[in-house]
């Protein structure tokens, strides 16, 4: 089915948006790992895939119903492992969001206004949806980079309303005497909220600052609602331990033995020190914040929040809502900057609250204009190119949905012909470059361009990644010693800054010069030309790496590390 589609589609259909790599292609790899792992090995090996993983950084889990989805489709495309992501994700979140802005909405109260019909709750669910995409399209862009990520965001939303009912079941006053019943749903809720909550530390790493959020946010407004309710004391308190005690074993029978094997290599879980070249300062991350966010839309939910807070009935979850992601982006910020896709973190709040203006609007204005008001701020967010000056102010400048062109296809089609030539069976070659034009995750993955060419193919297992961040990877690997061909980029290729970069850098400079390990290789005379002019060279190597020239790399590495040195030699070695 793969084959068949990838020959009907023209091939300027094959270069929108390039060549994935790095997170961009992280989880259709994945999918199509435990898809051939459970088709090979059975259900049975695939369960025991996915269990090993959860200590790790990237689980399978976010891989789990893209995969059973596509069962049967072999090998899984780009369309197809989109389309999975799109049903098993994409169109549920955007869904919870929808339900969070008309459980927003429909708190208040307005004159003259019948209930709301089945029929018509389900229409300002589906509107509110489509609100969120029209202001706030940098969720839809994200999730358009083949991210799998927007899963998250309907566990995000079905922990809010978990948390916000069992707020309610502790304090609600309305009976005072004890209720067997009532004692039953509490021990529920608080097992699905704390398995909510964990499911999204599992889904994706950095969801667990929304699980902080959301646990610190409960645990302080039901203290605040304790105090306030007329609940008998012992009624309290035994509401108390029911909810605190059954989080409290859920917790420990999820993660319980996540936890043993973060302790045992706790050495490895500084991620403040791992991710620090991820920090960029706040000046950075405000700019990145306009950019992907506009300054028209959170103006709008800012608005929209200070109005719902005092007509709601919905109070609570809207306190929930917003002291959550606050304490979301704000400890995410400890750690890094945020990219594209960890924006997922307020994709609640912002697209709630959008959706939640739009409902109110829907009642007070004539229908025909929300719906143009909605097309046009959609059309000229989702499609129109930034035009710069006064437009930063109305719409975000960094999101466009109209799709990239990779322009040098046949260049980098031509580069990976030429390597699975030059490169040998059973040698292996690397990349010292790591930006969008060029780095090894592309370079291994130009079959994209042309998925029925073996010899395209062969590259993913010819290629030998290095390091590329400092201290998220450390100094350059041994393993340098094991590539038979290194490419290069001129200028030399990187995605953050040089200070950051110097496990890249320093390795290419010296086989550029000829000095440290490059007196090992030779260049060769192919060139390639990629998009803005970036030049790629070749070098081969001609003897082995010796171990002093290993060392000294490593040294060199070290001393530009300044007062990183000494964390980078316990976390790398020397």
């Amino acid at each position: 089915m793969s084959d068949a589609i990838s020959r009907r589609l023209p091939p300027e259909f094959m270069q929108l948006e390039g060549v994935l790599y790095w997170d961009y292609l992280n989880y259709w790899n994945k999918t199509s790992s435990l898809h051939e792992i459970v088709r090979v090995k059975g259900i049975d090996n695939g369960f025991k895939r996915v269990v090993n993983s959860l200590a790790s950084d990237y689980t399978l889990v976010p891989a789990i119903l893209p995969a059973t989805l596509t069962m049967g489709v072999e090998p899984v495309s780009k369309l197809e492992f989109m389309l999975a992501v799109t049903i098993c994700y994409a169109i549920p979140a955007y869904l919870a969001v929808g339900m969070l802005s008309f459980q927003l909405a429909n708190g208040v109260t307005m004159r003259h206004r019948s209930p709301v019909s089945p029929q018509e709750a389900t229409d300002l669910v589906i509107l509110a949806a489509l609100a969120s995409i029209s202001l706030a399209p940098a969720f839809l862009w994200s999730y358009l980079k083949n991210m799998p990520d927007i899963g998250g965001v309907a566990i995000a939303i079905a922990a809010l309303f978990a948390a916000n009912r069992l707020i309610a079941l502790v304090v609600d006053d309305a009976k005072c005497e004890e209720d067997q019943h009532r004692n039953i749903d509490l021990l529920a809720t608080a097992a699905i909220l704390t398995y909510l909550l964990a499911l999204l530390y599992l889904f994706r790493r950095w969801y667990v600052f929304f699980s902080i959020g959301l646990a610190a946010l409960t645990v302080i407004l039901l203290a605040y609602e304790l105090g306030r309710s007329r609940l008998p004391l012992g009624i309290k308190l035994r509401h108390v331990v029911i909810a605190a005690a059954t989080s409290i074993l859920v917790a420990v029978s999820v993660g319980g033995e996540i936890v043993i094997h973060w302790l045992l290599t706790l050495d490895r879980r500084a991620y403040g020190d791992l991710y620090a070249s991820y920090s960029f300062g706040w000046q950075h991350n405000l700019r990145s914040a306009l950019a992907t966010m506009g300054t028209l839309t959170p103006a709008l939910c800012c608005g929209i929040a200070a109005y719902l807070v005092g007509h709601t009935s919905a109070r609570r979850l809207l306190l929930l809502l917003i002291g959550t992601s606050l304490v979301a982006v704000v400890g995410f910020y400890q750690i890094q900057s945020m990219a594209f896709q960890h924006y997922y973190l307020l994709m609640p709040l912002v697209g709630g609250l959008a959706g939640a203006g739009i409902i109110l609007s829907w009642r007070l204005f004539p229908r025909s204009l929300i719906v143009a008001v909605m097309l046009a701020l959609g059309l000229w967010n989702i499609f129109l190119p930034a035009l710069g000056g006064w437009s930063g102010y109305f719409r975000p400048e960094g999101v466009s949905l109209r799709p990239i062109v990779r322009t040098d296809a046949p260049e980098l089609k031509r580069l990976g012909t030429w390597l699975a030539h030059q490169v040998a069976p059973g040698d292996r070659y690397c990349v010292l470059a790591s930006s969008a034009i060029l780095n090894i995750d592309l370079s291994a993955g130009i079959w994209q361009l042309d998925p029925s060419d073996p010899q395209l193919l062969s590259l993913k297992t010819k290629a030998l990644p290095l390091s590329e961040v400092d201290t998220m990877n450390g100094p350059p690997p041994r393993e340098i010693a094991q590539c038979s061909i290194v490419l290069i980029g001129e200028p030399i290729q990187l995605h953050m800054a040089a200070e950051n970069q110097q496990t890249v850098i320093i390795p290419a400079k010296d086989i550029l010069t000829g000095s440290g390990i490059g007196a090992a290789f030779q260049k060769l005379p192919d060139e390639f030309t990629l998009s803005h002019g970036v030049r790629v060279l070749a070098y081969a190597r001609i003897r082995p790496i010796t171990e002093a020239e290993l060392l000294d790399l490593r040294r060199r590495f070290y001393v530009t590390q300044g007062s990183r040195r000494s964390e980078l030699m316990t976390l790398f070695g020397p």
